[in-house]
């Protein structure tokens, strides 16, 4: 499915993922850059990537942590097959970042 709609370039959203008992799912667009939204009840919760000067580097599927995330939730949706890191590193602001890759 992943495949699919990058193929066609659109926005897409994930199955649930389960965080402090509370079900999120990710909202992915597709550009120039990979922008990765966690949502809440179908709303907005907060951003997981960061767009960056740095980001342009990166590979498809591929981002920057939003560094101010709380990183039980990276840690979450690691363990649940979301995302997996690929140790790029880059600062946002002034706080270091890490890059992973949607699964």
């Amino acid at each position: 499915m992943k495949n699919f709609f990058n193929f066609i370039n659109e926005k897409y959203e994930t199955g649930y993922f389960n965080y402090n008992d509370m079900p999120f799912k990710l909202s992915i667009t597709q550009g120039d850059y990979t922008n990765v939204k966690i949502l809440y009840m179908d709303k907005d919760y907060e951003d997981l990537s960061i767009i960056i000067p740095d980001s342009k580097e990166l590979d498809k599927d591929e981002f920057y942590i939003n560094p101010t995330l709380d990183v039980g939730i990276v840690d979450e949706l690691e363990n649940q097959g979301f995302i997996e890191c690929t140790n790029k590193v880059s600062i946002a602001g002034n706080k270091e970042t890490k890059s992973y890759k949607l699964v």
